[in-house]
C-alpha cells in the first residue's frame, strides 16, 4: 500500500496520494480482478507489479518501512 502511495505525485493536501479513498482501500482488498478496480484505482498485480518497476525507490523505502517495523516490535 505504500509503495503504490509513494509511487503516485503528490497533487494537494486533500487528494489521493494524501488522503486513502474507501475506493482505494476497497480495491487494495479486492479479491478477484473486478474487485481489484474500483473507479480510478486499479491495484490488480499487473499493475502493482508495473509500479514497482516504474518508481523502484517508493517499493525501497516501502520494504525499509516494513523491516523498521519488524526489528521495532520483534526485538
Amino acid at each position: 500500500m505504500l509503495a503504490m502511495r509513494l509511487s503516485h505525485p503528490y497533487t494537494g493536501p486533500n487528494t489521493f496520494p494524501a488522503t486513502c479513498p474507501d475506493e482505494y482501500l476497497q480495491a487494495l482488498h479486492g479479491q478477484g480482478f473486478a474487485e481489484q478496480v474500483q473507479g480510478e484505482f486499479d491495484c490488480s498485480e499487473q499493475t502493482l507489479q508495473e509500479l514497482a518497476l516504474a518508481n523502484p525507490v517508493a517499493g525501497a523505502l516501502a520494504f525499509d518501512a516494513l523491516i523498521e517495523n519488524v526489528r521495532t516490535n520483534l526485538f
